[in-house]
Parts: structure tokens; C-alpha cells; sequence
């Protein structure tokens, strides 16, 4: 009984951890309609061995900026982001199966929401890096879950 009552208060935190980071519901209503969806060329994931220290540097700052040598560091040598841009790794939260990262922006605001399929989602820190044309003001992260 004690071993199931540990594992169950780590699954607990950790889902109220992820969930510290979902803030959709703080974006201005009149934003909503004012967000441009930008191309899965202009995001790329974390690799997997860099995803804590990602989640680290995240804890305080819900954005970062990086370098162009950062982005392969953290995102590895397959992520080609167009040029001229400024690059950040944003927090992001997702939950197992099937599902991607969209990146929208509204009013100098960058959006992240992670849409996916799940009966049951259990949520979790992630990370993505974005290249925007100036930093945002705010990072708003939201989950869509498509049952």
C-alpha cells in the first residue's frame, strides 16, 4: 500500500508539475482572432538527451533566447530554421500519443499548443525551439486534446 501511494503522488506531481505551464487561458480574448499559425519549419523539437536541461533553464523563464550554435546543441544538426531570425526555446507541455506542436502568434505573443489524440493525457514539460522575427512579449501554452 505505502509503494502505491508513492507512485500515485509522483504521478500526481508530476501532472500538477506540466500543468504550471499551461497558461492559454490567460490570452486575451481579443487575441484569439488576431493569431497567425506559422509553419512546422519555423519549430523544432528538443532532442531527448538536452529535454531536462531545456525544462531547467525553463523553470524561471518561460522563454530563452539562443544563439545558432545553441539551436544545434539543443535541437540537434536536422533543425534548419530559416535565417535572419531570432531564436528561443519556449516551454511547451504534452501528453502521450499521437500528437504535434503548433506555433502561433498574436500581438508580439508566441503561442504553443500541443493538439493531440489521448483518452487520458498525462501531461509533461517539453521544449521547443522557434525562430520569430522579434522576441515575444509573452508565451502563451496551451493543450488540445482530440478524443
Amino acid at each position: 500500500m505505502k509503494t502505491l501511494s508513492f507512485l500515485l503522488l509522483i504521478l500526481l506531481s508530476d501532472f500538477c508539475f506540466a500543468n504550471d505551464w499551461l497558461n492559454i487561458n490567460e490570452m486575451p480574448e481579443s487575441d484569439w482572432d488576431t493569431i497567425t499559425w506559422k509553419d512546422d519549419n519555423h519549430q523544432c523539437e528538443i532532442v531527448a538527451s538536452k529535454i531536462g536541461w531545456a525544462n531547467h533553464y525553463l523553470e524561471i523563464e518561460p522563454f530563452i533566447q539562443l544563439s545558432s550554435v545553441q539551436v544545434n546543441d539543443y535541437a540537434g544538426a536536422n533543425c534548419i530554421l530559416p535565417k535572419d531570425m531570432i531564436y528561443v526555446l519556449v516551454r511547451g507541455v504534452y501528453f502521450g500519443g499521437n500528437g504535434s506542436f503548433g506555433i502561433g502568434e498574436a500581438n508580439n505573443n508566441l503561442v504553443v499548443v500541443y493538439s493531440g489524440l489521448s483518452k487520458q493525457p498525462v501531461f509533461e514539460h517539453s521544449a521547443l525551439v522557434v525562430a520569430v522575427k522579434k522576441l515575444p512579449t509573452k508565451i502563451y501554452v496551451g493543450t488540445h486534446v482530440v478524443n
